[in-house]
């Protein structure tokens, strides 16, 4: 299995380093730790251009700077493929029912196992590869089912022609 790349958000600076340190060594590819948003969205549009977009965004959602982890979230929601996952200290309902409109894969609180997170990362990759191959049949699907509509169109004209 490839290893799974991530971009880690997050301003505490032990936190930062022990998630650093402790997905390297459970074979995850880190692509970089940043502490604002700021800096973080000017990252992710340098990597976009070299087709090098992390897999997985970990974020929290209090950082430095003018900018916080949810607004920063719904940016790369819109604008990159990664997949959101939030990983924050706060369990005010309020501000998880925003995080949620942003769609993130998972909601994690802090502090938080270790294992618990390198699990998620996991499943998160595992479904956005499922959701493509899903997203892959649709559109084959409706490929065929237009042209069983055109062919059917084309039998009625024929039939018409008949009659």
């Amino acid at each position: 299995m490839e290893k799974i790349s991530i971009m880690i958000i997050e301003d505490e600076v032990t936190t930062a380093y022990t998630l650093h340190a402790m997905l390297k060594g459970d074979n995850f590819s880190i692509i970089g730790v940043y502490d604002t948003a700021e800096y973080a969205l000017k990252k992710m549009e340098q990597l976009s251009k070299n087709r090098n977009e992390p897999d997985i965004v970990l974020v929290d959602i209090f950082l430095k700077g003018e900018m916080n982890g949810i607004e920063l979230a719904k940016i790369i929601s819109k604008k990159f493929k990664s997949i959101i996952i939030f990983l924050t200290s706060t369990t005010d309902k309020n501000i998880f029912e925003k995080a949620l409109n942003i769609r993130p894969f998972s909601y994690l609180i802090k502090p938080c196992d270790i294992r618990q997170i390198s699990l998620t990362l996991k499943a998160a990759l595992y479904n956005r590869k499922y959701q493509f191959e899903l997203f892959e049949k649709i559109k084959e699907l409706e490929k065929e089912n237009l042209y069983l509509k055109n062919e059917l169109k084309k039998c009625h004209m024929q039939n018409n022609k008949e009659s």
